[in-house]
């Protein structure tokens, strides 16, 4: 008997994600252990944000986060939104997923590795993070990091202008 194939499907009038038979988007592919390669665009886009910038994202966002997939291969955060919202997103460090675009999606009890799994479980049907939340989030995260690491080296420069 052949698997029934599901998708993470987002419902703009329910608000909420479901996983849901596959019926009306492109056929989800198997991947490795039980993960889907799902094609953004249809009922979701993404934005994959490096992991050193997303767990400060994370951070920022707190209780408003949808779900986040993380794979560590990358290593990188995927926050989702609601199809069309990348459209003309230009963020430093991050890279929006869209029509034509595909992200290996875990099952829904794989919450660690190996592999990609849920940072954030899609809990109670949460899969959708506010667009401009994220991007002021990630802006911060990028704008802090940036400070650091000028602070660091300016103090480095300074410390070596000191011994010469």
């Amino acid at each position: 008997m052949a698997a029934l194939k599901t998708t993470l499907r987002y419902s703009a009038a329910r608000s909420q994600c479901l996983m849901t038979p596959d019926t009306t988007r492109p056929p989800a592919l198997q991947t490795i252990a039980e993960c889907q390669l799902q094609a953004a665009g249809f009922d979701w886009d993404a934005i994959r944000v490096p992991r050193h910038i997303g767990l400060r994202a994370l951070r920022i966002l707190g209780p408003c986060n949808g779900a986040v997939i993380e794979d560590p291969r990358e290593p990188a955060l995927y926050w989702f939104l609601r199809p069309g919202e990348t459209a003309g997103w230009e963020v430093t460090e991050t890279r929006p997923l869209g029509v034509t675009q595909h992200l290996v999606v875990p099952p829904a009890h794989r919450v660690q590795g190996p592999g990609p799994h849920w940072h954030i479980r899609p809990v109670d049907g949460r899969l959708i993070t506010d667009r401009d939340m994220l991007r002021a989030a990630v802006e911060y995260a990028v704008t802090t990091l940036l400070g650091h690491e000028r602070q660091h080296v300016g103090s480095r420069s300074q410390s070596e202008g000191e011994e010469v």
